[in-house]
């Protein structure tokens, strides 16, 4: 799979949060961006969305933090029920992800799974366009911080 090194932040998102883990993902992230998608973000910069891993306790099989947001503007205060996770400037392999979703998402996640890429562990992020569609077939990225 093909990436670049991209220098990223530092960024904040502002979203609605769960804590989870690989093996309860299933079951817990798609009900996470169902109410994203329900309630939406005030205090958003732009119409991109985010999906932010964060908090990890340890590799990919550990448990770690997943907010589903956007980008605001600067530090803020969240409304009620929202939570705001800064990302500080790093570096970040970049992939871009495109094909049927959500398969081609998760291929590109279980190639990084394998060990491809040197993760730090502290941030990595998906970002979907505005706009962006299950459907529509665009392709979005896939930000995973390296070392």
């Amino acid at each position: 799979m093909k990436y670049s090194i991209v220098e990223k932040g530092p960024l904040w998102v502002v979203g609605i949060e769960v804590r989870t883990d690989n093996a309860h993902a299933a079951e817990t992230i798609p009900p996470l961006w169902d109410r994203f998608y329900l309630e939406g973000i005030p205090q958003k910069l732009s119409g991109d969305m985010v999906g932010l891993y964060t908090d990890y306790e340890g590799d990919y099989t550990k448990p770690y933090t997943l907010v589903a947001g956007c980008v605001a503007s600067t530090p803020l205060t969240p409304t009620e029920g929202m939570v705001i996770k800064e990302v500080p400037k790093a570096k970040f392999a970049k992939i871009v992800v495109e094909g049927s979703f959500p398969q081609s998402l998760m291929d590109a996640w279980e190639w990084v799974w394998e060990d491809n890429i040197e993760r730090s562990y502290q941030n990595d992020f998906e970002l979907y366009p505005g706009g962006f569609s299950p459907d529509s077939g665009a392709p979005m990225e896939l930000y995973i911080e390296v070392q």
